[in-house]
């Protein structure tokens, strides 16, 4: 990723329908890491800002709100279901598991990016 995409890419990560600077959204970009990265500052995005105080004092306390933990069911529950959709055949399960996965929380955190032409 070049600096240019990597200043850009932060900011529009924060619920704003996933404006990429390249044409193929997030699929443009070449392994996992970059979408990994991209799909934490989303999360973190769409997390309450309030909670980062509470956060740096008591991480555990993430778990215990009940808005982040809801957040993560709905995920954990829609990355197979959305599996179920992409999956052809059992050699690119990995590949796409990590598609769904980051189609899902694209979704979820409303930042609009893609990995695969939907």
């Amino acid at each position: 990723m070049s600096v240019f995409d990597s200043i850009c890419h932060p900011f529009s990560s924060v619920s704003i329908g996933g404006f990429p600077t390249q044409a193929e959204s997030i699929g443009a970009f070449e392994g996992f890491i970059i979408p990994f990265i991209v799909i934490i500052s989303c999360i973190m995005g769409s997390t309450s800002f309030a909670l980062y105080p509470e956060f740096f004092k008591n991480p555990k306390m993430l778990i215990n709100n009940l808005q982040f933990r809801y957040f993560c069911i709905i995920a954990i529950i829609g990355i197979p279901i959305y599996l179920l959709t992409l999956s052809n055949d059992i050699e690119s399960f990995i590949i796409q598991f990590s598609d769904a996965g980051f189609q899902v929380f694209s979704a979820l955190t409303t930042a609009g990016f893609s990995t695969v032409d939907l």
